[in-house]
């Protein structure tokens, strides 16, 4: 019998940059058959075409399936699922994995997910059990925990909400989060260097904003309460990354370029790339958005997260997060409070930076004892 084949997928920057990891250790190792399928927003010039970060890494392609509607339209994320579960399908049968491991909670995740258990393909899941009351990603984390034989979540909560969700104890392995394990592996740009890389003139002061859409939220705020408070700081530095592709993108970055042309220090970027937007993150005062990363990675760079809204509402924090409506008063006064908080160790609740081998060690025990299949639910 030969390696058994592990297929992971990815769709955006973001869980591209968190698997790297796991990517690297699944590679290194003899004995397991890698393959990757990449979609979504990697494959669309408006997202900035990040296929090109995962080919300057090396990391070997072996299907790519363009899934995305971008007509903006009310029905672009369903036309997008649709696509995603058609084409990921089709790739799984000519693939026949032997397991296949899916990071997160996002639309084409859980179309993977089906396509799969479809296919009768065992399912590892990373990341489950969190509770995000501010996007729909929230009722796809769930789901995909369902149909999971394997899973690993970030912290000891997550672990208990997936036991309560019927899932076996002895299937569900708290392994802490992949990005510890990127911010201790990564490289850095000095600020000159960053710099000259994103031409962008750092001030004596400088945030890093990234907003995405609210999903799953009653209040229908507009944005441009965020955009306004940001407008009173005219002599702060901004970097602004653009949101993924959810419904209402497009409406959040037709207000980062009018933002970007009035504010005489602000410039925006489809994505950093992953050395770029670490370094970014050691150079920066203050992160502002409502991005997991703000949870997740940035209280590991010692510096405040200005969390707004309730995206990620229900995640565990670090001490350094301070909470913020989508009011513009409320912004600007958790903005100045940010910007008087020097930066300091912080701990970080996500773990020790060991999640990739926890993660490939399991799956490796996983695969030789032939447990993973997932015979029915247990409630």
């Amino acid at each position: 019998m030969g390696r058994p084949t592990v297929c992971f997928i990815t769709g955006t920057r973001a869980d591209y940059g968190h698997q790297f990891p796991l990517f690297l250790e699944i590679l290194k190792r003899k004995n397991f058959e890698f393959k990757l399928i990449v979609t979504g927003s990697h494959l669309s010039e408006k997202f900035g075409m990040t296929i090109n970060e995962i080919l300057a890494d090396k990391i070997p392609i072996v299907e790519k399936i363009e899934i995305l509607d971008e007509s903006n339209g009310e029905d672009s994320l369903a036309n997008s699922m649709a696509s995603a579960v058609k084409g990921i399908g089709t790739a799984l049968v000519k693939m026949k994995p032997d397991l296949l491991v899916l990071f997160g909670d996002r639309f084409e995740i859980l179309a993977a997910a089906q396509a799969g258990w479809l296919s009768r393909i065992p399912i590892a899941h990373i990341g489950g059990g969190d509770i995000t009351e501010g996007s729909y990603d929230d009722g796809f984390r769930h789901c995909l925990t369902k149909l999971s034989s394997l899973h690993y979540p970030t912290n000891l909560d997550a672990k208990k909400i997936i036991g309560r969700l019927g899932e076996l104890e002895s299937t569900i392995k708290n392994v802490g989060s992949l990005c510890i394990d990127n911010i201790l592996r990564n490289d850095r740009r000095s600020k000159e260097k960053l710099s000259e890389s994103l031409d962008f003139e750092f001030q004596e002061q400088n945030i890093l904003v990234t907003f995405h859409p609210e999903t799953s939220t009653e209040s229908h705020k507009d944005p441009i309460e965020l955009f306004n408070a940001l407008n009173s700081f005219k002599d702060l530095g901004i970097i602004i990354t653009l949101p993924n592709f959810d419904q209402g993108t497009d409406h959040i970055i037709e207000l980062i370029n009018g933002f970007c042309k009035s504010h005489p220090y602000a410039k925006s970027y489809s994505s950093l790339g992953q050395i770029n937007y670490y370094s970014a993150l050691d150079c920066v005062d203050v992160v502002v958005g409502n991005s997991s990363s703000g949870i997740y990675e940035v209280p590991s760079f010692g510096i405040p997260t200005i969390n707004i809204g309730d995206r990620q509402k229900g995640r565990i924090q670090a001490v350094s997060i301070i909470n913020s409506k989508l009011e513009e008063s409320v912004i600007k006064k958790s903005l100045e409070k940010a910007l008087a908080i020097k930066k300091t160790s912080i701990e970080n609740p996500y773990g020790d930076g060991n999640t990739a081998s926890k993660i490939a060690d399991d799956l490796e025990r996983s695969l030789k004892a032939g447990i993973i299949k997932k015979d029915g639910f247990v409630l």
